[in-house]
């Protein structure tokens, strides 16, 4: 390609090599991140305390959702501010988080830009390429390596961040491993996914989480379970996630007692320790439901009976039920 101003080009060029002859091993700093802008050279550091065995950046004080950590950053110049994208610990969830500062200074000072992390998934050590479309990219991650197009105003980005669920067989517990594949692909609102595998009553069940339920998101994250028979060669075929899991295991028995925790869907409702030992269900305001599903048929009907503070307590309410035909009812 014919350049047809050669000379300030090869002077900045010659400005930034004279910078970079003096730095050397001189510079007291870790995780560098330069940045070439205006024919000079910048270099974003953090440092480590003397005698520390840990980073613990004491100094950083970038992002409000950040505790004491901040780690390897990297800055990025565009639509005339310039973006400062930095590994976070998050003070709420204690897990590592990239966070966004933006200033009008590219000495800063920098300010939280969105006042949450832009991305959340335990990896560290973000940086930016902005390809020749204009099309701005943040990577980031250490050992794993992720990547999202971010946006215009480069605080969002398109697109979601999942996780998929791969998984390798060995000889021993310690190997040699064998790569198999993907047993539940990128699916769902949350960008994480977090496995488990049971036989029970001979059936196998792969349960894992989702954002599948109002308001879900990766914050806001539910568990969720498939049933899965193994291939006739003991791998595990691809489980796709579904809004209605795996069959109900049995039938309620409506002639016994059941617990009021045992409930198919809610809403609203939580349950914690009661007093008289099990579990209770609590903070019960209008509009809360539990539901139940796979009740076996009744010949006669019967009565729920609501009780203040115990079983023996003061009746306030008695819902009448009707015999269901078929073989269950819900």
């Amino acid at each position: 390609m014919r350049v047809s101003k050669p000379w300030p080009m090869l002077r900045r060029i010659t400005a930034v090599s004279k910078a970079l002859l003096f730095l050397g091993a001189l510079l007291d700093g870790v995780d560098p991140g330069p940045l070439v802008y205006n024919g000079r050279v910048y270099i974003y550091t953090g440092h480590d305390e003397n005698g520390s065995t840990n980073f613990n950046m004491r100094d950083w004080r970038l992002c409000s959702l950040a505790n004491t950590n901040a780690w390897a950053g990297q800055v990025t110049p565009r639509n005339g501010k310039f973006y400062y994208y930095v590994p976070i610990r998050h003070s709420t969830t204690g897990g590592m988080a990239i966070g966004v500062g933006v200033s009008d200074s590219i000495t800063g000072p920098f300010r939280d830009a969105i006042g949450r992390p832009l991305v959340e998934n335990g990896q560290i050590d973000p940086t930016v390429f902005i390809d020749d479309n204009g099309q701005a990219y943040l990577y980031w991650g250490n050992p794993d390596l992720w990547y999202v197009k971010l946006n215009q105003d480069m605080i969002s980005y398109s697109g979601s961040l999942t996780k998929d669920i791969r998984y390798s067989t060995g000889t021993s517990p310690t190997g040699p491993w064998t790569y198999r594949g993907v047993i539940m692909p990128k699916q769902g609102k949350s960008f994480t996914n977090h496995p488990g595998i049971i036989d029970f009553n001979n059936t196998s069940y792969f349960f894992y989480h989702n954002g599948a339920l109002p308001g879900g998101s990766g914050y806001t994250r539910s568990v969720a379970v498939e049933r899965f028979v193994y291939n006739s060669d003991g791998t595990i075929p691809t489980i796709q996630m579904s809004t209605g899991g795996a069959p109900q295991v049995g039938t309620l028995n409506p002639y016994v007692r059941q617990e009021a925790e045992t409930m198919a869907w809610s809403s609203d409702v939580e349950t914690e320790v009661c007093s008289e030992g099990g579990i209770d269900v609590s903070y019960i305001n209008n509009g809360d439901y539990i539901k139940v599903k796979g009740v076996a048929s009744a010949t006669s009907g019967g009565k729920i009976e609501l009780r203040l503070g115990s079983v023996t307590g003061t009746l306030v309410g008695t819902c009448t039920t009707c015999p269901v035909s078929g073989a269950t009812g819900t």
